[in-house]
């Protein structure tokens, strides 16, 4: 074969050692497809928005100050909360909603005995559940101080050993005029009604949703304002040092205290210098002339003044009611 016979090899052209490796793909800067319309979703979230901000304001106008309890820290601000009555009040009439509502106990042993804890634990929506659901818990226990202590009201003998140990121990303490004494003691669990632990763990489910639900967790009273909720007439308690001196009550203690000044309030006609003056009244003790500000209560106080004027309150309410349905008492 001749050198013009042979068969010709193509010529590559080598630039550089980049020349031999693959080539690279340029980048796209083209604008992809996207199916989300921004513009639709800021639409929807602002009507949401108004919506729950409608919502909110017409569910606090329908509370009384006694519906909240504010609490003092020690840095000296107020954060105000909403208590059962008026939750029950809000749920009455806004549109939220409890979904899968499910309970459960958890038993518990400790140094004062055997116990148990009832759950609840509900979805809650506003509006429609549609929009998302909020996972809420509420709870109590059977050692709950309010239902797990009793307080006996004895006469006061400062020789007696018993009442010197209450009274060293704190478990106990005497009348202004040292004429009586008040014990607590500590009730077992299976002494405590279980209906009573059952009812208040629903109850902070209620207050725990109705109040995440809306946004009215830890309100300030510039907040209240602005809903027509006047701060300096919510019962209020401040924390100190000392639980007695500050005035720390169980959930279920400070929702009674507030249920004895809108007893009192609605008694008197909404009239709340009658029923601070009444309240005066209800809670003097011999040589102890009684106070006009529920806050100013003890805590066997409370239970003491609470259980006389829930008697009358029940017996006012019957005949209220008879009269205007225009019946006589008791027919």
């Amino acid at each position: 074969m001749t050198d013009e016979q042979k068969p010709v090899e193509p010529v590559v052209e080598v630039v550089g050692a980049r020349a031999l490796s693959e080539p690279e793909p340029l980048p796209s800067y083209g604008v992809e497809d996207i199916d989300i319309d921004y513009q639709r979703l800021l639409t929807q979230f602002q009507a949401r928005a108004n919506f729950i901000a409608g919502v909110k304001k017409a569910a606090v106008a329908q509370t009384y100050p006694t519906d909240w309890l504010g609490r003092k820290a020690k840095d000296g601000t107020y954060n105000y909360d909403l208590m059962g009555p008026g939750a029950e009040r809000i749920k009455s009439v806004c549109p939220i909603g409890f979904l899968n509502m499910r309970s459960r106990e958890e038993k518990w042993s400790k140094d004062s005995g055997p116990g148990y804890t009832i759950y609840y634990e509900a979805d809650v929506f506003i509006g429609s559940q549609k929009a998302g659901t909020m996972p809420v818990l509420g709870s109590c226990a059977s050692s709950d101080e309010f239902f797990a202590t009793e307080t006996s009201d004895l006469p006061y003998n400062a020789e007696n050993p018993e009442h010197k140990a209450a009274i060293e121990s704190g478990e106990g303490r005497t009348s202004p005029d040292k004429s009586r004494i008040y014990i607590r003691r500590i009730i077992p669990a299976s002494e405590v009604t279980r209906e009573n632990i059952v009812k208040s763990a629903l109850m902070n489910c209620i207050v725990n949703g109705v109040t995440r639900v809306l946004g009215l967790r830890k309100m300030t009273a510039e907040a209240l304002k602005d809903y027509g909720i006047d701060a300096s007439k919510v019962p209020s308690f401040e924390y100190g040092s000392k639980t007695k001196e500050s005035g720390r009550l169980t959930p279920a203690l400070e929702e009674k205290r507030t249920a004895i000044w809108k007893m009192l309030v609605e008694m008197a006609g909404g009239d709340e210098a009658q029923a601070a003056n009444n309240l005066k009244g209800w809670s003097a003790f011999k040589d102890f002339p009684g106070v006009t500000e529920v806050k100013r209560l003890s805590e066997a106080q409370i239970n003491i003044v609470h259980g006389k004027i829930k008697s009358t309150y029940d017996a006012w309410t019957g005949e209220k009611q008879a009269k205007e349905a225009g019946q006589k008492p008791g027919k």
